[in-house]
């Protein structure tokens, strides 16, 4: 079975939610929502990460809140998102 996409150009310009639709032959296959946030917060993680670094000279749980914080923005930055961005990005 061949499978051929075309996604063409995507450009968020800014952050917020819309809704999103997979068609197949013009037939709507799936839809749902999707929220993206700004890219200025990428670099988010790496700030407090670098800082916790510089004052306690303790690179691991330095790594660890990076990569906490990454996830948690990788889930919507919600209270649940903490949890589950964590677990999604370890894969348990």
């Amino acid at each position: 079975m061949a499978f051929e996409a075309d996604v063409g150009k995507i450009v968020v310009d800014t952050g917020g939610s819309f809704d999103m639709a997979l068609l197949s032959g013009g037939q709507t296959v799936a839809e749902g929502p999707s929220t993206t946030l700004p890219g200025w917060l990428s670099i988010l993680p790496a700030v407090p990460a670098i800082g916790i670094a510089l004052a306690t000279r303790q690179a691991i749980p330095s790594l660890f809140l990076g990569v906490v914080l990454g996830a948690w923005f990788t889930c919507g930055m919600s209270v649940p998102g903490i949890r589950f961005g964590l677990l999604d990005t370890i894969q348990i």
